[in-house]
């Protein structure tokens, strides 16, 4: 599940290795004239106080390489700003801490972060897990902008650590008074994930630090989560199952024991189960490196990590999981979707009215969402992890 990042940040090109064009899956982030002016007399900026810990400069940022690539340091381009003048910007919206957290409230920017974006969707099927990372907080804008987030920190036995920030995020500016975020990109008026994402960076020492890493760490990051199970999926057809350990200190290469093979049959039982349960949260990556699709034709990115959101085997037989990339695109068979069964716009949809019923498809929509047949699943996957939150953490 090593990360990667979605889009350059213009006018700082982070991304020149990339043959397509990221900013076509956000033509809202792309496109200027669609932005709207927060002007100073729009929104009075609150009397925050700086952050001498994590300031808004270049060092805060750090310096980003990912898979042996170069980018430029954002930093160079960054404006720091609001998160409430941010929110003017996307949609001329009114911020608000979250009013109906959802999968869909994110997507990664260009910061190869997936492992921490995914996470965070995967937890917000469960909105009072995430909502519990601002104790003392209701769902209410803090007038000084300064909020604490709770994390916990793996390499010092899981401590629980309370980290004080204010709601500056790095942005870069398109025109006069028109900022869009370097990193994390809200799809709507919610800034708590660019308040989760600034924390963990303040809390590991830059943005740059996000780099890499697992989504089972991002769920030890925000939960404190000490059990973890990993499903590889093996080039002969077989499943391993691995059991991760509390030690998530390295991150490119956790610590885990073989635990045997499991049959498919046993192991989709065990993932329908967990994925219906509210402590247990689930993510998965592609076979391969690198940026590149699997296959022209499957839209699945080698080596990024997904969220699993929904496991289903329909009274018609079809084991079917829902997937979404942090993106917030780039869907499996969005290309060719009749070589890609049960992908957005597959035709076994026309002809299975009773099993989109089933599942609750409304239709195609390029939001990262997708559905994806097991068989499938398990021929392009790597990995799928399954990770149990705390008894404490969990909400009442």
């Amino acid at each position: 599940f090593f990360s990667r990042p979605f889009s350059p940040a213009e006018p700082c090109p982070i991304m020149s290795w990339d043959d397509s064009d990221g900013w076509e899956y956000f033509p809202d982030y792309n496109d200027s004239s669609a932005w709207n002016t927060a002007a100073d007399d729009d929104i009075e900026d609150a009397p925050w106080c700086p952050d001498e810990v994590f300031p808004e400069d270049d060092g805060s940022c750090g310096e980003i390489t990912v898979a042996g690539h170069s980018y430029a340091d954002v930093s160079q381009g960054a404006t720091w700003c609001s998160a409430k003048k941010v929110m003017k910007c996307v949609g001329g919206w009114d911020a608000s801490m979250w009013w109906n957290m959802s999968v869909n409230d994110i997507a990664q920017g260009a910061i190869g972060n997936c492992w921490f974006i995914a996470a965070i969707a995967g937890a917000a099927e469960n909105p009072g897990l995430l909502q519990a990372c601002f104790p003392g907080n209701e769902g209410e804008l803090d007038e000084s902008d300064s909020y604490t987030v709770r994390l916990f920190d793996p390499e010092d036995g899981m401590a629980e650590r309370h980290i004080s920030i204010n709601d500056h995020i790095p942005c870069t500016v398109l025109g006069d008074g028109i900022y869009r975020p370097a990193f994390a990109r809200p799809t709507g008026n919610e800034i708590y994930v660019l308040l989760l994402e600034k924390a963990l960076a303040k809390m590991l020492g830059s943005y740059a630090a996000l780099v890499g890493g697992w989504t089972w760490l991002g769920y030890t990051y925000l939960f404190g989560c000490t059990q973890h199970e990993k499903f590889a999926f093996n080039d002969d057809g077989s499943i391993t199952k691995w059991v991760v350990t509390a030690d998530c200190i390295n991150r490119s290469s956790p610590t885990a024991r073989p635990a045997g093979e499991v049959d498919p049959a046993e192991a989709w039982e065990y993932l329908e189960d967990s994925a219906t349960n509210h402590w247990t949260l689930c993510s998965a990556a592609w076979k391969g490196a690198g940026l590149e699709t699997i296959a022209e034709d499957t839209g699945l990115v080698a080596g990024h990590a997904y969220t699993v959101t929904k496991a289903v085997t329909t009274s018609s037989g079809h084991q079917l999981l829902q997937c979404r990339n942090p993106w917030g695109a780039k869907e499996w068979g969005r290309e060719c979707p009749e070589s890609c069964p049960w992908s957005d716009n597959s035709p076994l949809w026309a002809e299975h009215p009773d099993v989109a019923e089933e599942v609750g498809f409304e239709g195609p929509s390029e939001d990262g969402l997708f559905w994806i047949p097991w068989d499938l699943f398990q021929a392009y996957g790597r990995a799928l992890c399954i990770s149990w939150i705390p008894a404490e953490q969990q909400p009442e």
